[in-house]
C-alpha cells in the first residue's frame, strides 16, 4: 500500500463522524478531507478520477462513493493487488 494513501485512510478513519448514506459532499468538503488544493479536486473530479457528479453546473460527491474511492486508492480489500 502506498504510504501517502495509508496515512490518508489512518486519518480519514480515525476522523470519520458518523456518515448518513445519502450525505453529499462538495468539491471544498472533499478537498479538506483529501488534504488537498479545492483546484486539484475540482480537476480530478473533471477528468473522472473522483466519483463525482454536477448538479446545475456544480460538483458533488455521495460520501459513500467517495469512501469507497479511497479505500480503492489505500488497496483496502484488494489483497494481491499493487497499489502504486
Amino acid at each position: 500500500m502506498d504510504g501517502f494513501y495509508y496515512l490518508l485512510l489512518v486519518s480519514w478513519h480515525e476522523s470519520k463522524a458518523p456518515v448518513n448514506e445519502d450525505q453529499i459532499l462538495t468539491i471544498k468538503e472533499g478537498a479538506a478531507i483529501l488534504k488537498l488544493a479545492e483546484k486539484t479536486v475540482y480537476s480530478m473530479a473533471q477528468d473522472g478520477e473522483l466519483p463525482a457528479f454536477k448538479v446545475r453546473g456544480q460538483w458533488r460527491m455521495r460520501r459513500t462513493d467517495f469512501d469507497n474511492w479511497i479505500a480503492k486508492q489505500a488497496g483496502v480489500g484488494t489483497a494481491g493487488s499493487d497499489a502504486g
